[in-house]
């Protein structure tokens, strides 16, 4: 019986279910919850630049004086208090604020707006919910609710509150003026940059309207007090923006009459960290609304402004950093003037924070205007470079930063690749100068380069002139003398020169050929580009080396190489005159030195000049002559160089003013003379004829054939009686006593 059970039990198990089924009405009937409404739309970045191009077009109306009637600006207005100033983003809700706030300016004058606007701004400030009549036929559906909006609209009511008060006139309006200025200011506890930077242009306008200039003072003591001792960060910094306000609004004399800047410079040296943050947002708002009203009094807050970099405090460093860059982007040139001195005393302070701090000054530097930047970098960088020297390591750690920054406004996109090669070169120029210097000759550059970029290389191609290597040497020539062709004014190139025209002198009179050629070329480089009124002094330099007695022959032969570079850049009228009236007349002088010099400049200045140099060969030859027949060796070798050079670059085509004075010399009652000017006419010769000296024979069938050419293009070139003048004379020069 148990058996049959079990099997009972388990074909009941294995039996497959019945499927259960639904009719349609009973399905349908699961689902049945009502009206749903549509989801929210989601906000996206299309959307968003769609509502900024519609502000940026209203924002226009203004700026362009498009005619906009009182109904027009009532539809406007009610339009953005109901949706831009109440948007969820914070660029469109600005941005509406700002719009609306011009265009009241600009339109907003007129009785019946007036009568309008303060009704609607008065109710958006009571509850911040928009005026739907205001909209008139506009769609009311997706106006922005809640108390964030409610708060996003009575932020911007206030300043477009203030943009109505500016047309209030008359005594009857000096109480709502007066009650609009207090909102204003109770309104810059909003801690939003962007509203407090509004509320601040309506305040300044607002200054000397209705009794604010009655309790003007009591205004700027409020604001003092809430820049120093405010509870937060946004507070302090709307109480320096409200200040800043009221003194632009005032004039500059209220900085005086109630000494704010003595308050302002006590805070920032001996006050609490949350009085000298204060004090630092407060010389940050008074700059950028005074601009350069405020320049003479950065000088006496700049000592204070400098300990900030050092203090303990994270928010006070940083405010002090952000001050620094915002009032050297509002320099002038005479600014610049003005505070150097001061941040390079510091530098050389003994105390490391505060040479910490003058680093720091000097970085923000970079925050110039690009004039005044391109005078400050000069002096710049060098002294951040040498902080790499000091033995403090927040020192060196500040330079960094500071080279860091300056590199943050580089705008030419080659040296900005380079960037991270250039830093290494100059915060360990041991062992990077020469990487640095190989990657510049290597870019190929399409961009000028700008006053920072300059700043950056010239301190690396300083050390590799000075460097022992002639190859790192030759690259610091090469690119010294590229500069001026790559920068768009060449003036922002003149302050380095006092730095690199030393080495390159150096450079001029090394004992390599190869560095001493491009040197002078670098010089002639620069005398084209700056003018040779940019280096007054290089031309008096080079004929002193020139006549020296205590230079070497390599460094008077680099001296008269320069000053051909240097005359021919000046143009040839100049090389023509200098030549004829400084160098020729040199050539009888009693210093062998100088005779020499005088060679020196003939076995350059043929081959640099080219055809520009025939029309002096007449007045050149005759000092030739003079040095082939000199009592020193040395200057009859050189002189020897100079008549080769000549011959090989003036001697085909102008034989006929060379061979006379050659013939002349073959029969001087000098003997020196006479072996010189047959050596230079056998070289003539050759370069006529095509041929070459032989060293061997020469009866070869191949040297006869080559003779026999020779001797029929010197007939054809010199004619028949010439020909065989010259090569009678040759014959006698055999029984030479």
């Amino acid at each position: 019986k148990t058996k049959k059970k079990s099997s009972a039990v388990t074909a009941a198990l294995l039996k497959p279910k019945q499927e259960r089924t639904l009719d349609q009405a009973t399905l349908e009937s699961q689902f049945k919850t009502g009206p749903q409404k549509a989801p929210p739309e989601k906000d996206t970045d299309e959307k968003i630049a769609a509502r900024l191009g519609v502000l940026s077009a209203l924002s226009a109306l203004s700026s362009c004086r498009v005619d906009v009637d009182t109904a027009a600006l009532e539809l406007l207005a009610g339009f953005l208090l109901a949706y831009g100033i109440a948007d969820t983003d914070d660029r469109v809700k600005n941005a509406s604020r700002d719009s609306l706030r011009d265009l009241v300016a600009s339109y907003g004058g007129t009785d019946p707006a007036i009568t309008f606007l303060l009704p609607l701004l008065d109710k958006v400030l009571k509850d911040g919910i928009a005026d739907d009549d205001a909209l008139g036929s506009l769609s009311k559906d997706k106006i922005p609710q809640g108390s964030d909006a409610s708060n996003r609209r009575k932020e911007g009511a206030v300043v477009v509150l203030g943009a109505v008060a500016v047309h209030l006139k008359g005594p009857e309006n000096a109480e709502k003026i007066d009650k609009t200025v207090d909102m204003l200011l109770e309104s810059l506890i909003t801690p939003s940059e962007d509203v407090q930077a509004s509320v601040a242009d309506c305040l300044a306008k607002l200054m000397k309207k209705g009794n604010t200039q009655e309790r003007i003072e009591d205004i700027l003591n409020s604001m003092m007090q809430r820049c120093l001792e405010g509870d937060s960060s946004p507070v302090r910094r709307g109480g320096a923006c409200g200040l800043a306000a009221a003194v632009k609004g005032s004039g500059i004399a209220a900085l005086k009459k109630y000494g704010l800047v003595d308050q302002l410079e006590e805070a920032c040296a001996s006050g609490s960290s949350a009085s000298k943050e204060g004090s630092l947002f407060a010389i940050e708002h008074l700059c950028t609304r005074l601009g350069l009203l405020f320049e003479p009094y950065v000088i006496v807050l700049l000592p204070s402004l400098l300990k900030s970099f050092s203090d303990p405090s994270d928010h006070v460093r940083k405010a002090a950093s952000h001050t620094a860059g915002l009032i050297m982007s509002k320099l002038s040139a005479h600014g610049v003037k003005l505070v150097m001195p001061a941040v390079l005393t510091a530098f050389d302070d003994s105390a490391w924070r505060t040479k910490q701090a003058s680093i720091r000054m000097l970085g923000s530097m970079c925050h110039l205007a690009p004039k005044q930047l391109a005078q400050a970098l000069p002096k710049v960088v060098p002294k951040v470079i040498e902080a790499f020297a000091d033995t403090h390591p927040k020192v060196k750690s500040s330079a960094q930063e500071a080279l860091d920054e300056i590199t943050t406004v580089i705008k030419n996109p080659e040296i900005s690749s380079l960037s991270s090669i250039l830093l290494k070169a100059l915060t360990d120029p041991a062992d990077n100068t020469s990487a640095a210097l190989e990657a510049l000759i290597g870019t190929e550059f399409l961009h000028a380069i700008d006053a920072p970029s300059l700043a950056m290389i010239v301190p690396i191609v300083h050390r590799g002139l000075r460097d022992r290597a002639a190859t790192t040497k030759r690259y610091g020539a090469l690119i010294t003398g590229n500069i001026c062709t790559m920068i768009n004014d060449p003036r922002d190139f003149v302050p380095y020169l006092p730095t690199l025209v030393p080495d390159l002198q150096s450079s001029l009179l090394d004992p390599i050929p190869d560095v001493r050629t491009i040197a002078a070329k670098a010089f002639g480089s620069l005398t084209r580009g700056l003018g040779e009124e940019a280096l007054p002094d290089l031309r008096s330099w080079l004929i002193d080396r020139l006549r020296s007695e205590e230079v070497s022959s390599a460094e008077r032969s680099g001296a008269a190489q320069g000053l051909t570079e240097v005359l021919i850049a000046s143009g040839n009228e100049t090389v023509e005159r200098v030549v004829l009236e400084d160098i020729l007349p040199l050539k009888n002088h009693p210093s062998a030195s100088t005779r020499e010099g005088v060679l020196w400049v003939l076995t350059f200045l043929p081959p640099a000049l080219g055809q520009g140099f025939t029309s002096m060969l007449d007045e050149c030859l005759p000092a030739l002559i003079s040095g082939l027949s000199d009592d020193n060796e040395e200057v009859r070798e050189i002189g020897m160089r100079a008549g080769r050079v000549i011959i090989r670059t003036h001697g085909r085509v102008h034989y006929s003013k060379i061979l006379p004075i050659l013939e002349n010399g073959m029969g001087d009652s000098d003997h020196r003379i006479r072996l010189s000017s047959l050596m230079l006419v056998g070289d003539l010769l050759s370069m006529i004829g095509g041929t070459s000296v032989l060293r061997t024979d020469g009866n070869t069938q191949d040297d006869i054939r080559k003779a026999e050419k020779a001797q029929a293009q010197l007939t054809l070139t010199l004619g028949m009686a010439t020909r065989n003048r010259i090569l009678g004379e040759i014959y006698l020069a055999r029984s030479d006593s």
